[in-house]
């Protein structure tokens, strides 16, 4: 009877050892996944932030064309798109997350936003504005500035839109763990 005893209750002790481990596994990655979220919802309201301050901009370069086409000068900056961020989203989506709370069409629209907040069209826009300022742009260079800037304009409207969308369904979407913690 001591042996039988023994050993159910180290089996017992074993069996409750590995399940407490798998328990503590799973609720250390449910904490970590809640702070990602929140990182990530924080990091979509910078971004809208951010593309509010850059519809801003826009506005305003329309503004001064106007204005300086009217002067006959041109001495115009351009926006800066380096600000916007993609840490979290990146990470969110490396771990697979992204696909529990989102359709495929709202990913498709964060890969959008990605693909255009990036060097490249930083590049596009400043040759642009360059082009513009020096008059080296062909004949309705003017028109063709200002059709630029109102095709940016609806876009990062666009993005300010599909970021707040999809920022509310995920917070529409915590779990009932995520609630508490």
């Amino acid at each position: 009877m001591g042996f039988w005893f023994i050993f159910f209750s180290m089996l017992l002790s074993f069996v409750f050892a590995v399940v407490l481990f798998y328990l503590s596994k799973y609720a250390a990655m449910r904490v970590d996944k809640v702070k990602l979220e929140k990182n990530l919802l924080n990091e979509f309201e910078l971004n809208e932030l951010f593309f509010k301050n850059l519809l801003r901009e826009l506005e305003h370069l329309e503004y001064l064309s106007f204005r300086n086409i009217a002067n006959n000068s041109k001495p115009i900056g351009t926006p800066s798109l380096t600000n916007y961020r993609r840490f979290f989203v990146e990470l969110y989506f490396k771990k697979g997350y992204l696909f529990e709370k989102l359709t495929p069409v709202d990913i498709n629209k964060i890969d959008r936003i990605m693909n255009v907040m990036n060097f490249e069209h930083q590049d596009f826009l400043n040759n642009e504005i360059w082009r513009w300022k020096n008059g080296s742009s062909n004949e309705g260079g003017d028109k063709r500035f200002r059709e630029i800037l109102e095709s940016e304009r609806e876009m990062v409207s666009q993005f300010i839109k599909d970021i707040r969308g999809i920022r509310e369904k995920i917070e529409k979407r915590k779990d009932l763990f995520q609630r508490f913690f």
